[in-house]
């Protein structure tokens, strides 16, 4: 995409999972509230689920912003991770099995965020449900894709925009990048856009972009 051309300081339908390009929608807003208020109610393991390209792994980002802003310690992994793995990313937010016993029962409880839990081989989805009912008791877990193996206590789904809703979110990534006040789709054209492309925001940004290389 030629960004000069079209005076933009970024590429406002880049396809990669950015908390600071995330367009607060209906769902995305119904979502990450959901979430939080399930952190805070100490909820062994929450779900984030939805099809292909609806944002989950953008959301389970901007929700380990608001955690950490809030005081929770935050760790993230992504599937295909092993049981390992995920003890890693506990030490690299400051909870080592060591530290567990005062993490647990702090006023803000320690979170770990798996993006693509339907990726855990059986082994680490069993070591991680063993040491929840054990250990770990007290850690919160937030897991975006096919959960069911981990039975969530809560499950958030993200559901595809609707037209007005993806209308708006193409304006506001469009928005978020223009240097100047000529934008370079109107709203005709993002009209057309959400039309053909349904509400899920990856294929939204793939399109969108396409149309500005073309």
């Amino acid at each position: 995409m030629n960004k000069d051309y079209y005076s933009l300081r970024s590429d406002p339908f880049a396809n990669r999972a950015d908390p600071d390009a995330l367009v607060m929608t209906r769902p995305a807003r119904r979502a990450l509230a959901t979430l939080l208020d399930a952190v805070a109610a100490r909820r062994p393991v929450s779900a984030l689920l939805g099809d292909p390209g609806m944002g989950k792994t953008t959301l389970l980002w901007a929700l380990a912003d608001a955690l950490a802003e809030r005081g929770h310690p935050v760790a993230m992994a992504g599937a295909p991770a092993d049981f390992a793995e995920l003890v890693e990313a506990l030490s690299l937010a400051g909870g080592d099995e060591g530290q567990f016993p005062a993490m647990l029962i702090a006023p803000r409880a320690p979170v770990l965020l798996i993006d693509d839990a339907d990726l855990l081989d059986e082994a680490t989805r069993e070591a991680l449900r063993e040491r929840l009912d054990g250990p770990w008791r007290g850690l919160v877990v937030v897991v975006a894709g096919n959960a069911a193996r981990l039975k969530p206590e809560l499950v958030e789904r993200l559901t595809p925009l609707g037209h007005a809703e993806a209308v708006a979110y193409l304006r506001h990534r469009l928005e978020a990048a223009m240097l100047d006040d000529v934008a370079p789709l109107d709203d005709e054209a993002l009209s057309l856009i959400a039309d053909a492309a349904g509400g899920a925001p990856r294929d939204l940004n793939q399109l969108a972009a396409h149309l500005l290389d073309a």
